[in-house]
C-alpha cells in the first residue's frame, strides 16, 4: 500500500489527495499547481488509497454548507462572496445606428471589387448579401437603396444597380 498526503489547495481550499512520491499534484477545482515535498508538512498521510478518498470526503462534507432541502452544498468557503450593490441603476446606453455611412462604404467596396462591372452593373441580392454580412437589417437595405436611387448614387436598370460615388 502506498501513502498518500490529503492536503487542502491553497487557493481554494478544496480537499485532495496525492501519493507522496509524486512531486507535484494539480487542483481538481482550481487548477493550482502544488508541489508536494513543500505541502507535505500541511496535511495528513494516510495509508492507502480507499482510506485517503474517506477521508477526503469527510474533510469536504465538513466544509460543505447544508441547503434549505437538507443536502449538501458541496462548494468551498471562497466561492461565497457579498456584492454590494450600488444604489444608482445602470442606465445603458443605446448606440444610435447610423446605416447610412455603413452601407455607403458597402457601396465603394463593391465598386473598387471584381465582381461589379461598369457595364453590367451588380444585383440587387449582391447588396443585400454583403449588407447582412455588415449587420444591416433587410428592412433598411431596402430604404438605404431607395435613398441612392434619389440622390443619383445609386442607378437601376434591369434588376442591376449601378454605384455612382
Amino acid at each position: 500500500m502506498s501513502d498518500y498526503l490529503i492536503f487542502a489547495c491553497t487557493k481554494c481550499k478544496q480537499y485532495s489527495y496525492v501519493k507522496t512520491t509524486q512531486k507535484t499534484k494539480k487542483c481538481l477545482r482550481c487548477g493550482r499547481n502544488h508541489l508536494v515535498e513543500k505541502i507535505l508538512d500541511s496535511g495528513v498521510i494516510i495509508n492507502g488509497i480507499t482510506k485517503a478518498l474517506e477521508a477526503v470526503k469527510a474533510r469536504q462534507n465538513g466544509l460543505a454548507i447544508k441547503d434549505s432541502k437538507g443536502g449538501l452544498n458541496l462548494r468551498s468557503e471562497n466561492d461565497f462572496v457579498i456584492k454590494k450593490e450600488s444604489r444608482k441603476p445602470k442606465v445603458l446606453k443605446i448606440k444610435e445606428l447610423n446605416y447610412d455611412e455603413l452601407f455607403k462604404k458597402i457601396l465603394i467596396e463593391i465598386k473598387n471589387s471584381l465582381i461589379y462591372s461598369a457595364k453590367k452593373g451588380v444585383p440587387g441580392y449582391y447588396i443585400d448579401m454583403i449588407s447582412k454580412e455588415r449587420n444591416i437589417p433587410l428592412e433598411n437595405v431596402k430604404s438605404l437603396k431607395k435613398v441612392f436611387l434619389k440622390n443619383n448614387s445609386l442607378q437601376l436598370s434591369n434588376n442591376c444597380f449601378y454605384i455612382n460615388l
